[in-house]
């Protein structure tokens, strides 16, 4: 009974001492130095904005360095080396562990939301829109189409569904729509519905991106152009039924990803105008690699710029910007929908 009841506590010690170590493999490859070094060098040699955000990756390892050592627990390597990925001040660099992930959001949570979800639900959108997929859409007044899109991510969009909204909405004044508070997701889904915004027949330049291609922080591919195809012609109408119409984008700084490059995309449409915040930024296409323990992370392995040359890895710039003011939000009101309702207005 006894050798029993010391069996069972030298087990229960082992566990609660070695639980942490779990999440790693049981070899060499858990070095801590041995896996900080893995990733400083690939993000040395890989990432795409040291020049441009101006970082001084090697004052970086100075700084981590000293805090790591070889027989490391699996948290506390993980949470230096999170540390060290969020000195990027990106979105797209993450660390993935099997107990969690690192994730940097100071590209939204710095600024003011610009956004109510009870607000637009309660007084814009009601009980009454229509759920057509990932959108949200329903008339406003004065013969104008709201639409939400809330996320670029979940699924692909599908020509029934845009075929759908475009005929409801086709005699439409204006069609405001609203990607405030879009995480991102799909390019597949951003070329998509730019492809049903032109109202021409040639293909569109909408931007280009760089690869990083090289061990130092300039060396980058040469260009490589963002180029759609218009949609065909809906066969009923004999013609996009939304392509003509003034567009009006809504934008926050939780727009990110792709939400950041529709916003790019939409800026070069001569009949869109942008209303909001800067988007969020993320310009750059995230890779993946893994560490020799494991554990996987990724983070910005090329740049995007606009046709004008203009890098968004920190957002692009509203045609008119405008913040929610705290009288409209104590009044229900969005300030950003009411200020694209008012211009639509003045075009009477």
């Amino acid at each position: 009974m006894k050798k029993t009841i010391f069996s069972l506590i030298v087990i229960s010690v082992f566990a609660l001492t070695s639980c942490d170590r779990a999440f790693m493999r049981n070899d060499a490859s858990n070095d801590g130095i041995v896996n900080f070094e893995s990733m400083w060098k690939q993000l040395n040699e890989k990432y795409s904005f040291f020049e441009y955000k101006n970082i001084d990756w090697d004052s970086v390892y100075n700084v981590y360095k000293p805090k790591i050592y070889s027989d490391m627990e699996a948290q506390e390597l993980f949470d230096v080396l999170a540390e060290m990925m969020n000195s990027l001040r990106d979105g797209h660099s993450n660390l993935f562990a099997p107990f969690d992930y690192s994730r940097n959001w100071s590209w939204y949570m710095d600024y003011p939301a610009n956004f109510d979800q009870n607000i637009l639900e309660r007084n814009y959108l009601g009980t009454d829109y229509s759920a057509t997929g990932p959108f949200k859409h329903k008339w406003l007044e004065d013969n104008v189409a709201y639409i939400y899109y809330g996320s670029f991510s979940g699924s692909l969009i599908t020509q029934e569904q845009w075929d759908y909204i475009a005929n409801k909405y086709a005699n439409c004044k204006a069609i405001i729509f609203d990607i405030r508070n879009n995480g991102g997701g799909y390019m597949a889904n951003v070329n998509f519905i730019g492809s049903q915004l032109l109202n021409f027949n040639a293909d569109f330049t909408y931007g280009y991106y760089k690869v990083k291609n090289g061990p130092k922080h300039d060396d980058f591919s040469e260009k490589i152009s963002y180029i759609i195809s218009p949609a065909k012609k809906d066969e009923e109408n004999g013609k996009r039924p939304l392509a003509n119409k003034d567009f009006f984008l809504l934008t926050n700084r939780h727009c990110f990803s792709a939400a950041n490059f529709f916003a790019m995309l939409v800026k070069e449409l001569p009949n869109a105008t942008i209303i909001g915040d800067y988007t969020g930024g993320g310009g750059g296409l995230p890779m993946d690699y893994q560490l020799p323990n494991g554990w996987t992370y990724r983070f910005s392995a090329t740049a995007t710029y606009t046709t004008s040359d203009f890098n968004i890895e920190h957002g692009i710039e509203p045609n008119i910007k405008i913040e929610m003011s705290s009288e409209d939000i104590a009044a229900g009101k969005d300030s950003i929908i009411e200020k694209a309702l008012s211009i639509i207005k003045e075009k009477k």
